[in-house]
């Protein structure tokens, strides 16, 4: 992940609509410091404040007062500690009456003076005692009362550096090359932070992106969206609405922020009738399976795998294909496998010389069938095929206006309906120009094993077994390394290393040109906008808290020393 540059300084914080302070930790100690000196100093100061105005109240020098008067008086004019000043006053009324006759006093029967007595005691005793208590609760506090959030990892701005969407050069196989280089450290990157920081608590690596990680939702559906062939009942992942500021840190009143909703349906899939068998000699067959032309592949299949004997082959191995609704791509799918308003992944997972310790049942990596005469299963099919759809959906919060559920190239092209101001589209523009790199094809394509959690459980070529929904733990592992992928992506638009910049990629402002709206200056603003999280190095204060500190301490300190000459008796 990249190492992140912080603005510090002052800047606007849209989630409290105040301004804010983010200071380099040590500084921010420093400032935290002063601010716990100031607040104690001004909490002595009202003390003496409260004692005057309460000495001042009592002051009538044309009336008699008895003795005990008298020395509260002079204690609340000349004792500075509240808590000083309660055991004046209890040792004063002590020497007043006598140890003795003190303890009887106070237990006898009340009379009028008495309960007098008692009242004064108790009420000119207490208001000191309210305050120590006061001071001694805020005290341990007060480092936290200039700071937000309290502990949630400080929010910070990132300092713009290369800001602006990848174009790349792909016309040479160089170029290609590059590009699908800079694809697979992003993949890595986002499968590293799912292991970590997806159903994990990892502080330090997981402190960075907005949201640590985004929530979806699991539900089976009824209805196959391949023909008839899954095997069991597909499942669909669904986020809520993702927020561009709330989730991806594209700081922005609420009248510029967009909303986005991404969902993956996946079954495992049943294709043996369109399965060929190949003899490759020795008694051995290619199973080739038919699911429509790949561009550049002459033979007349998609995949292939071979049975576990043939020698070439050891252990899991995985090939990921895709077709972008609506757009030309390496794989035309036959009708069971093409989608009219998604774009569709599809894995060929080849199982090698796997061998297993006990029976699998999961309709993926089903292997019921013994090893010769040994204790160990083997699979029942050289391969296991797994579809997705990926579909996305767009949301004006300000007028709750929608897109339709729909494929990358569908929704793109209802931006216009949803009556975006140009701030909007350019929040849009960076929640779906990344869409298209970060699909379930994207979270397999390059990794190859590395993203298979099957792998997890082999040792050489043997598994210790597999559960019976081991699919739906790939699938699930799969769309949240997209959703993690997809976080990083739309963060580094405003951000790239000088280390990720390329002869073959150049950043552009301004990429999606059919739309009607000229967004370019929006998404320069957008540059030098986006918030990051930072529990470590960073320390974020409110500019209002400080303020408010400052004013009311000062106010207290200035009138303090104002009054602390009256000789009012």
């Amino acid at each position: 992940m990249s190492d992140y540059k912080i603005h510090w300084g002052l800047w606007y914080n849209y989630s409290v609509d105040s301004e804010q302070l983010t200071l380099p930790a040590f500084v921010g100690s420093i400032l935290v410091a002063s601010t716990s000196t100031f607040i104690a100093i001004a909490g002595g100061q009202l003390w003496s404040l409260i004692a005057f105005i309460v000495y001042y109240c009592r002051a009538n020098p044309g009336e008699p007062h008895d003795g005990i008067h008298i020395s509260q008086q002079a204690l609340y004019k000349n004792i500075s500690s509240p808590l000083g000043l309660v055991w004046s006053l209890i040792k004063g009324n002590i020497v007043y009456a006598g140890l003795e006759s003190w303890k009887k006093w106070w237990k006898r029967r009340a009379s009028p003076y008495t309960t007098r007595r008692k009242r004064r005691l108790c009420l000119f005793g207490g208001l000191p005692t309210f305050v120590w208590l006061i001071y001694t609760a805020a005290g341990p506090a007060s480092p936290f009362l200039t700071t937000h959030p309290v502990y949630k990892g400080n929010e910070v701005l990132a300092k713009s550096q290369n800001c602006g969407f990848e174009q790349w050069n792909r016309s040479t196989s160089q170029g290609n090359i590059a590009f699908q280089k800079n694809s697979l450290r992003i993949a890595s990157e986002a499968l590293t932070y799912v292991n970590n920081c997806y159903n994990s608590t990892d502080a330090l690596s997981c402190s960075v992106l907005p949201r640590q990680n985004l929530d979806y939702a699991v539900y089976q559906i009824s209805d196959c969206p391949f023909g008839s062939r899954c095997k069991v009942s597909p499942i669909t992942m669904e986020t809520g609405w993702m927020d561009s500021h709330e989730d991806f840190g594209m700081n922005a009143p609420v009248s510029d922020r967009v909303q986005m909703r991404k969902q993956a349906t996946c079954a495992a899939v049943d294709v043996r009738d369109l399965t060929t068998l190949a003899s490759i000699g020795n008694g051995l067959f290619r199973y080739e399976y038919d699911l429509g032309p790949v561009e550049g592949l002459s033979e007349n299949y998609t995949a292939y795998a071979v049975e576990r004997q043939a020698p070439d082959y050891v252990g899991y191995n995985i090939q990921p294909y895709y077709a972008f609704q609506g757009v030309d791509g390496p794989w035309t799918p036959i009708a069971d496998f093409n989608s009219s308003d998604g774009d569709v992944s599809l894995f060929v997972i080849q199982f090698g010389i796997i061998k297993y310790e006990s029976k699998v049942t999961d309709p993926l990596f089903s292997a019921t069938k013994p090893l010769n005469d040994t204790s160990f299963f083997t699979p029942d099919m050289p391969a296991g095929l797994m579809a997705c759809i990926d579909r996305y959906q767009l949301q004006n919060p300000s007028g709750s206006i929608q897109t339709t559920m729909g494929s990358v190239k569908q929704v793109t092209g209802q931006f216009q309906k949803l009556n975006f101001n140009n701030a909007q589209m350019a929040a849009a523009t960076r929640f779906m120009l990344p869409s298209s790199l970060t699909e379930m094809y994207n979270a397999v394509n390059g990794l190859g094993v590395a993203a298979l959690r099957a792998q997890r459980n082999v040792f050489s070529s043997v598994s210790v077994g597999l559960p019976s929904d081991q699919w739906l733990a790939e699938a699930r592992g799969w769309f949240e390394t997209t959703l993690a992928m997809y976080q990083l992506r739309v963060v580094s638009f405003a951000f790239k290393d000088d280390s990720q910049l390329d002869p073959y990629m150049r950043l552009n402002l301004d990429l999606l040109t059919s739309q009607k709206t000229n967004i370019t200056s929006d998404l320069e603003s957008m540059c030098s906008q986006q918030k990051l999280r930072n529990i470590a190095k960073w320390q974020t204060f409110s500019i209002a808290g400080l303020a408010i500190i400052a004013g009311i301490g000062g106010g207290i300190i200035i009138l303090s020393l104002a009054v602390e000459g009256d000789d009012v008796i």
